[in-house]
């Protein structure tokens, strides 16, 4: 994990063996190793109780059958949370 200007940035890889079976099928192996990028940020009025606040957050995985996968795939996630407060004794 490494911060810079108020960004948090995580670098991961993970290693991911399912073995399933569909109906009347021979069980099939799925391997995958996902490296993998995200960034946070988050910015509050009150670390305790915020009434006002964002959060947001990007990342990126993926797979690729030269990196000891069975599939290749690319894959984004984009979330945004917003706090606020109507009036003062709300949230």
């Amino acid at each position: 994990v490494k911060t810079f200007n108020n960004w948090q940035q995580t670098i991961s890889l993970n290693y991911q063996f399912e073995r399933y079976q569909f109906t009347d099928q021979p069980y099939q192996n799925s391997a995958l190793l996902l490296p993998g990028i995200s960034w946070l940020n988050i910015t509050k009025n009150d670390p305790v109780y915020p009434t006002q606040g964002n959060r947001f957050s990007l990342s990126i995985q993926g797979s690729a059958e030269a990196l000891f996968s069975t599939t290749s795939f690319i894959q984004g996630e984009l979330q945004d949370k917003y706090i606020f407060s109507p009036t003062d004794d709300s949230r």
